[in-house]
């Protein structure tokens, strides 16, 4: 069982890499994310049934990582061992999909747009998981499954946030 907690924890072993293990877990997600966002965009997959998918996954994943993150952590003797970047995942990918929702009609079609939304969507994750201001820095110190999952939810939901805001500012300034 600790092999599967391993695998998923560490989400497919990029958590094991020894330098940036939770920068490589976000990059790895946002690679997936834009992976599975292409082939929804070239099979005309609804943005409804796109967050149907993502949702399905964001609750699975951060219910696995609730339960499944102490249970692992025992082995390390810290319940938020950097080798676990589910939490990461999480956080990242929900960041590029909220964020998502206000310009998906146009994504495609205009890669200055693509590259702000994955870079804002990146560094903007990283800054607010590093960092931990204000209520994510609680969240982190709960020093639980729940904990270790929160965190990194509510600063995917800050650089969410931040990013829709730059997206905004682009369509105001750039393109209109």
């Amino acid at each position: 069982m600790f092999r599967i907690h391993e695998l998923l924890l560490t989400f497919f072993y990029f958590g094991k890499i020894k330098t940036a293990p939770g920068t490589m877990g976000s990059f790895v997600s946002l690679f997936l994310w834009l992976a599975y966002a292409t082939l929804a965009c070239g099979f005309n997959v609804s943005l409804d049934s796109q967050n149907i998918f993502w949702g399905i996954f964001l609750v699975s994943a951060f219910s696995y990582g609730c339960f499944a993150s102490p249970l692992y952590a025992k082995k390390f003797g810290q319940i938020d061992h950097q080798s676990i970047v589910l939490d990461e995942v999480v956080g990242q990918v929900a960041t590029l999909q909220i964020s998502f929702l206000l310009v998906y009609q146009t994504y495609f079609q205009d890669p200055r747009l693509m590259v702000l939304h994955l870079a804002s969507s990146f560094f903007l994750f990283r800054f607010f998981d590093i960092k931990k201001p204000s209520f994510i820095g609680r969240a982190d110190r709960m020093k639980s499954g729940l904990g270790v999952m929160l965190d990194d939810l509510l600063a995917g939901l800050s650089a969410a946030l931040v990013t829709i805001i730059l997206l905004v500012i682009y369509f105001t300034l750039i393109v209109y």
